[in-house]
């Protein structure tokens, strides 16, 4: 059975992104790096002083920007073109009359820059595993394994059972104001002083950023 703060939280969540969702647009961000195999840094770099040579010239409009800007986008073509080159060579070299076709579509795909699925495999004592369930097991049981208490010796583990099992003693006093304050529930001041101090970042789990929660009618 649900707890009502958390039905209460889940209502003004939905409430919030429904009301953004109707009046602020939304973008997807690209991936800075194209998943290309010719693509490496040197072109990045090309790419980004080329870009920095167009701003300067929109700015300033002068000759000598503009030859720059020009040099720098023929640079760029040039090395993207070397690259896609030396790529499709070196793919071509790695075919062979008995190359798996499935390995070589899976290499066009690369090159072409498409997404494609990713497994996860498993060599297990010699023995190469890809089925999901399998995997899942097998890394399950390493886990298992890894954190099992036979990993640490018998003093270690007598202290920690009795560490377990002994009562937790609050240190809380009732005659101290400022430990009973800390159980007390969170007031709208305390609330509103917090958020005041939150900068803008980026959303949480729940994709509410803070501005939205600061502009709230409270």
């Amino acid at each position: 059975m649900d707890c009502p703060i958390d039905t209460d939280v889940t209502h003004l969540t939905e409430t919030i992104i429904n009301a953004a969702n109707l009046s602020i647009g939304k973008t997807k961000s690209s991936t800075a790096i194209p998943n290309v195999p010719w693509w490496n840094s040197e072109i990045k770099e090309t790419i980004k002083n080329k870009n920095k040579a167009l701003k300067t010239f929109q700015n300033s409009g002068k000759t000598e920007d503009h030859i720059k800007l020009k040099q720098l986008r023929a640079k760029t073509k040039y090395l993207v073109k070397i690259s896609k080159e030396k790529s499709w060579k070196t793919f071509i070299s790695s075919i062979a009359p008995r190359t798996d076709p499935s390995l070589i579509w899976s290499k066009v795909r690369s090159l072409c820059g498409r997404s494609r699925e990713k497994h996860t495999h498993l060599i297990v004592e010699n023995t190469l595993h890809t089925k999901p369930n399998d995997v899942a097991n097998l890394l399950g049981a390493s886990f298992q394994t890894i954190c099992s208490d036979d990993n640490y010796d018998k003093t270690f583990l007598t202290n920690n059972i009795q560490n377990r099992n002994s009562q937790y003693i609050s240190n809380i006093s009732p005659l101290l104001q400022d430990q009973i304050h800390l159980n007390f529930p969170i007031s709208l001041n305390e609330l509103n002083w917090q958020m005041n101090k939150c900068s803008s970042l980026s959303p949480g789990p729940d994709d509410i950023p803070y501005i939205f929660l600061q502009n709230l009618p409270l």
